[in-house]
């Protein structure tokens, strides 16, 4: 089961694995035009939109390379709630911070072909993740409070073309495995990241295996009350090397839909951390209708043994919060289509192919897990039923729910694996198998 063992290196990786204009505002000297309600409509084809009230709207980039940060510095101090930053098509090497206050749009005017694009040259830490030390991060567009004060609300990324390769090469300049890379980053904020394309978010080759490069994230640092809800939806995410979602920390409710999730394939034999979707550490949600594939790790620490080897998923909860629920996903070409562990995610309705080692895992759980209505085709195992016992110091019996998937071309349906003390209850086709001590059961 991927990421099982925690190594030092792996625990690191999961825990950095989200107004009216007082007088109209004028920054033509910033490359920057207002217009009082303008009505846009984009293009664009990732998901095109009307876009409404572009209280500012940045038309190129200026000679100091910051005229989109200069606008969402002004809309930060306007009276108006909500507001909106508009961007025209053209590339803007900028790294990006809304972090003063909520209710700000930034949407890419641009279309498929001639696309608004944020494209650093380079990045800097601008935040941390505190659960477990303060882990510094950087993000291309970084969102929130970064738990510093109260969450900021209603904030939207939309229609974006985020680039990270140029940006990639700078986190050289930190030390070996000191900093994570994020495309978009809600860090103490609520709100969405629509129909954008992110790209290219990535370590330095020799980081690859130490920290997260990951499309979009959604953390916080302060009270999980009340929650903190990000919808990503209608996204394209491609070639990272950690994750294409990764949301973590309590009371972080993260809505994933119709996300396109492609695993950077260069890094197979670089990453052990292999993420298309992953719930972790309290954060909790909805991924629904997401088409995630080719998360895959070839490197010396990845394998078959799920205890002591790595393995990368399409969508890998730890820990998640209650009513996690994976629904009418396709996940193809991945190690684990689904690994579940700690927690009591429901996996509904999903599509599941061609994946290396088993289309569902599930692992010492703190409740039942329910695996129902799945499609399960081209893969070794169908469902695999894990308590890790001593490895884990768990004897904790949990029951996993298999019922009315369908198997095609699956040798074997379901595996069960105890290691003693450990034991695991699974019920499937009308039948309750107890399975104890260190055994394998074989369900063909």
């Amino acid at each position: 089961m991927g990421n099982k063992t925690f190594t030092t290196a792996q625990v690191a990786t999961i825990v950095i694995l989200l107004f009216f204009v007082s007088s109209l505002i004028s920054l033509t000297s910033f490359a920057v035009s207002s217009t009082s309600f303008a009505t846009v409509t984009s293009s664009t084809t990732a998901v095109s939109s009307s876009i409404n009230s572009c209280a500012i709207t940045v038309t190129h980039e200026n000679a100091a390379d910051n005229a989109i940060q200069l606008a969402l510095n002004r809309a930060a101090k306007s009276k108006l709630w909500p507001i909106t930053v508009c961007v025209a098509s053209g590339v803007y090497p900028e790294q990006l911070n809304i972090t003063s206050r909520g209710g700000i749009s930034l949407i890419g005017l641009g279309t498929w072909n001639n696309p608004s694009v944020i494209e650093p040259t380079s990045v800097t830490v601008n935040t941390f993740l505190s659960y477990f030390g303060n882990y510094p991060q950087a993000s291309i567009i970084l969102v929130g409070s970064n738990g510093t004060g109260p969450t900021l609300n209603d904030i939207s990324i939309r229609n974006l073309l985020i680039n990270g390769a140029k940006a990639s090469p700078s986190l050289d300049n930190y030390p070996i495995c000191y900093s994570d890379f994020q495309g978009i980053n809600f860090n103490g904020a609520s709100g969405s990241v629509l129909n954008n394309r992110i790209e290219n978010i990535y370590l330095p080759p020799d980081q690859a295996q130490c920290g997260n490069g990951g499309e979009v994230d959604g953390s916080r640092n302060n009270n999980p009350t009340p929650a903190e809800t990000i919808v990503i939806a209608n996204n394209i995410l491609t070639n990272y090397n950690g994750a294409g979602i990764y949301c973590y920390g309590e009371g972080v409710d993260c809505i994933a839909t119709n996300n396109t999730i492609s695993f950077y394939a260069a890094y197979a034999s670089l990453a052990i951390v292999v993420t298309g979707i992953g719930y972790l550490g309290g954060a909790f949600g909805i991924a629904s209708g997401n088409i995630i594939s080719g998360n895959v790790c070839t490197g010396a620490l990845c394998g078959p043994n799920t205890i002591t080897q790595d393995q990368g998923q399409g969508i890998f909860t730890y820990q998640s919060g209650a009513g996690t629920v994976l629904r009418d996903n396709t996940l193809t070409g991945n190690d684990y289509g689904i690994v579940s562990y700690e927690d009591t995610t429901s996996m509904l309705n999903n599509k599941i192919s061609d994946s290396t080692y088993a289309a569902v895992a599930t692992g010492d759980g703190i409740g039942t897990y329910k695996v129902s209505g799945n499609s399960f085709s081209g893969s070794p195992i169908g469902a695999e039923v894990i308590n890790a016992g001593v490895y884990f110091s768990d004897s904790t019996p949990f029951p996993t729910n298999i019922v009315s998937n369908s198997f095609s071309h699956v040798p074997t349906n379901v595996e069960i694996i105890t290691f003693n003390p450990g034991s695991a209850i699974v019920n499937f086709q009308g039948k309750t198998y107890n399975v104890s001590g260190n055994a394998t059961v074989i369900i063909k």
